[in-house]
């Protein structure tokens, strides 16, 4: 009996472990899905916010977003916003219409750089509209940087931003963010440089390449736009009343951020080489492989896919710079390319 007692107890041992083993493995599968389902949604909503930022901008161009009227009260007058969205309890605004609009080696947000100094060899072409006269730049060839105010295009919370323009305190914008020095800390919105801003406007320093007042454009380099980011002004950057030597910063902007060291195979450049004759901002190797490593040192990846996380492993990553397709393999600690395709391959 006791024999008996003991196989029966080690037949429900057996037992509960399989089950206790099932279980976990649905669990398991469960947890899986539903991060599937979690990055799915993510996605799709990215796409569709940027669907509606180039629907806005379309709007914007033909004349048919909110614009602004004058309604006097009490004597005086005050701009309000109308149209769509707007009603007489609507916020005062100010007209402004992009004078020009960049033309980037950055395709989209990956890849563009926090601030344009940490790619200094990255170019792009400031092209202003028909209406703004080629006079206008004349004396701008004297200085050698450019005060840059350009609107943040490619954001991901248009919707809301235009919501509470139009007066909807309800849909607001976040008060708090967490920069990537911070690593999961957050800060108030406005001690970071981040894009998602209550009125989504940039200002950066670049540095003047060329003036071509005859053509209406201004060659430049060490910039942070994507293409198309629409430009509402330049101004010349002036030592003497910009810089300023005393200024202070906290604690976690003085960390020095590692870069991480990048490899390119002998057939990716190889590769590279083919594609540069059809590239738009770059004319020979010389120029395009120092940009693409400043890039690249930056980890282009998200948070999502582990930037900043030490022994992080990502392998078949893709970045889109000017026209090409690079892809590339990387441990968290340096990056290998592995290829370098053209994007839009030559007829």
């Amino acid at each position: 009996s006791m024999l008996g007692a003991g196989t029966a107890a080690a037949a429900a041992t057996v037992v509960f472990s399989v089950g206790a083993l099932w279980l976990l493995r649905q669990s398991r599968d469960r947890e899986a899905r539903l991060r599937a389902l979690v990055q799915q949604e993510r996605t799709g909503r990215i796409r569709a916010e940027q669907r509606l930022a180039e629907a806005s901008t379309t709007a914007a161009a033909t004349g048919a977003a909110p614009t602004c009227r004058t309604a006097s009260a009490g004597g005086g007058d005050e701009r309000e916003c109308s149209g769509s969205a707007g009603t007489s309890a609507s916020p005062a605004c100010y007209p402004s219409v992009p004078i020009g609009v960049v033309e980037s080696c950055f395709n989209d947000r990956r890849g563009t750089p926090r601030q344009g100094v940490l790619a200094p060899d990255t170019r792009g072409v400031i092209r202003l509209q028909r209406h703004v006269p080629g006079a206008s730049l004349d004396g701008l060839d004297k200085f050698s940087h450019l005060w840059v105010v350009f609107v943040f295009h490619r954001n991901t919370n248009l919707t809301k931003v235009g919501a509470h323009v139009a007066g909807d305190r309800s849909k607001t914008f976040r008060a708090k963010i967490a920069p990537p020095q911070l690593k999961g800390k957050k800060t108030g919105l406005f001690s970071t440089r981040t894009p998602h801003r209550p009125n989504p406007i940039g200002l950066s320093v670049v540095k003047i390449e060329k003036v071509d007042q005859q053509n209406n454009f201004v060659v430049i380099r060490a910039h942070d736009f994507v293409h198309g980011t629409p430009v509402l002004d330049i101004k010349p950057y002036i030592p003497q009343y910009d810089a300023v030597p005393s200024a202070l910063i906290p604690a976690w902007l003085q960390q020095p951020q590692k870069p991480l060291q990048v490899l390119i195979s002998t057939s990716a450049m190889e590769q590279a080489e083919k594609c540069l004759p059809h590239t738009s901002q770059y004319e020979s190797m010389a120029d395009l492989v120092p940009a693409l490593m400043q890039v690249l040192r930056l980890d282009v990846r998200s948070v999502h896919q582990g930037r900043g996380k030490e022994g992080s492993v990502s392998k078949g990553y893709q970045l889109r710079f000017d026209n090409l397709d690079i892809v590339f393999d990387t441990d968290g600690e340096s990056i290998h390319v592995k290829s370098i395709e053209c994007l839009n391959p030559p007829p």
